[in-house]
């Protein structure tokens, strides 16, 4: 989940929940939760990045 709003819920019943987002915002994003809501593809890139550095160390 881009947001991690509701990870606090699953701290109860999962060991490793993250409530933090490795993503990036870019201003291309529409609006959340609205009907154009959208993320292009090529602005993933530094996420991605963010995560595969993240998990090869945990």
């Amino acid at each position: 989940m881009l947001g991690g709003t509701d990870s606090h819920y699953y701290r109860r019943i999962a060991d490793n929940v993250m409530l933090f987002s490795g993503y990036v915002e870019d201003p291309r994003w529409g609006a959340a939760h609205q009907v154009d809501e959208r993320i292009p593809a090529d602005a993933l890139q530094g996420s991605v990045e963010f995560f595969k550095r993240f998990l090869k160390k945990y």
